[in-house]
């Protein structure tokens, strides 16, 4: 019985953090600051940028803040969408 509370307390914190985290991505990708990127980094359109962010956000949330941190002057940006 102690088991399944534990349990249930942990399933509903895990799920606040979740919860939260996608919020958090979500005001991310919707603010206008972020969805201007696209051209700077090299995308055709906003709608292009905001699709391989929430991609990218699914599979590996570090690589999009590798992105986000690259220095497009330093070298090949391409390396990152691969």
């Amino acid at each position: 019985m102690t088991t399944k509370i534990i349990n249930w307390f942990a399933n509903l914190a895990r799920n606040y953090v979740e919860k939260a985290t996608q919020r958090k991505y979500e005001n991310m990708i919707n603010s206008k600051d972020f969805r201007s990127l696209y051209a700077k980094l090299g995308f055709k359109s906003e709608k292009e940028w905001v699709e391989s962010a929430r991609k990218i956000l699914k599979e590996n949330p570090e690589r999009l803040a590798q992105i986000l941190n690259y220095d497009v002057r330093k070298g090949s940006f391409g390396k990152y969408f691969r």
